[in-house]
């Protein structure tokens, strides 16, 4: 009898979106490792800044939601952050944005992806995010050639 009363007890919490358990996962991705989360980063230099392509499998995905946050070192000790919006085709999402070359090395990009209940429900502190120090994506940072990088491994 106890045991019924507990099971129809978490059903009835289920049904009515009591909050559940929610994990956060941080990942730094690396060019060796990019590929093996589902990602494929392209950088090209373009005169005084690196244009980046970062592409997401939505076939590799855990959770539903996404977003992207750009920062990159500015003036007096700020840090400027700026929302990438991915344009989604198909399987993918493409995140597209420049990095100053004089601030590439302290230069990230999070792909932040929320975790989700069965209904799609935000869990509120759970999924992953990503981590890409933009600096180890390009060849030659100091120099003048053009840098690509998709890993296959983490």
């Amino acid at each position: 009898m106890i045991a019924r009363k507990m099971i129809a007890l978490a059903a009835l919490t289920a049904a009515a979106g009591a909050p559940g358990w929610a994990a956060k996962m941080l990942v730094n991705v690396t060019p060796r490792g990019a590929g093996g989360e589902g990602f494929t980063v392209t950088a090209r230099r373009r005169d005084s800044a690196v244009e980046f392509c970062v592409v997401r499998d939505l076939a590799k995905v855990t959770w539903q939601g996404r977003s992207g946050m750009l920062e990159v070192p500015g003036d007096k000790n700020t840090t400027l952050r700026r929302k990438i919006d991915p344009e989604r085709k198909e399987n993918t999402e493409t995140y597209r944005f420049e990095v100053p070359s004089a601030q590439l090395s302290a230069a990230l990009l999070t792909v932040s992806e929320v975790q989700t209940d069965r209904a799609g429900n935000k869990l509120i502190g759970g999924g992953t995010i990503y981590c890409f120090r933009l600096g180890g994506f390009v060849s030659e940072v100091g120099g003048g050639g053009a840098g690509s990088s998709a890993g296959t491994s983490r």
